[in-house]
């Protein structure tokens, strides 16, 4: 698998660059993290082979596959 910056149950926050639907500056927990590896998972994304999404969690539940580039970690308190 790529090297992945962040782990399953960590702790981040969408960047508020990402787009809208991805919720900017909300924070949650990576559920999975999925290497793209078929080249029409990587278009439906508009990545390419070997980029990274993680599915993350957000306090109310709701979960949305993000790409790696639209997260940045949350440091501890």
């Amino acid at each position: 698998m790529a090297d992945c910056k962040f782990t399953w149950g960590g702790l981040v926050r969408v960047t508020h660059d990402a787009p809208a639907a991805f919720r900017p500056g909300a924070t949650g927990s990576v559920c999975s993290v999925e290497e793209l590896v078929r080249p029409e998972r990587a278009l439906f994304f508009g990545l390419e082979v070997g980029a990274v999404v993680y599915l993350v969690e957000f306090a109310d539940g709701v979960s949305i596959e993000i790409a790696e580039a639209f997260l940045e970690e949350v440091e501890d308190s």
